[in-house]
């Protein structure tokens, strides 16, 4: 997973990246799921840090079914994108929060 911020550059009238957090999310197996709305969803098992700054709050045990999350520091951007990735590389789907 990759947290990247955007800010926008008045004199350049451009948008200027800047990865804030990259993590590495290992999900449990069908044995390890919540039940939401009768879906059942896979929690992650271990999440690891990769780069940047981010606070990383997970399980206690790797049989524990409590979700685990990562705070990143968004403050000062004008857009965060969240991209989510197959243990293959390729970009599965992402996520822009804010507006052009």
């Amino acid at each position: 997973m990759r947290v990247v911020g955007w800010s926008f550059v008045q004199g350049l009238d451009k948008w200027v990246p800047q990865i804030l957090s990259e993590a590495t999310i290992s999900v449990g197996s069908a044995g390890t799921t919540i039940s939401v709305n009768g879906t059942n969803l896979l929690t992650p098992f271990t999440l690891t840090q990769s780069s940047g700054d981010s606070k990383i709050f997970g399980m206690a045990t790797s049989s524990d079914t409590a979700s685990g999350w990562i705070v990143v520091d968004t403050c000062g951007f004008d857009m965060v994108q969240i991209d989510l990735y197959h243990s293959t590389g390729t970009k599965k789907c992402n996520a822009i929060i804010g507006e052009f």
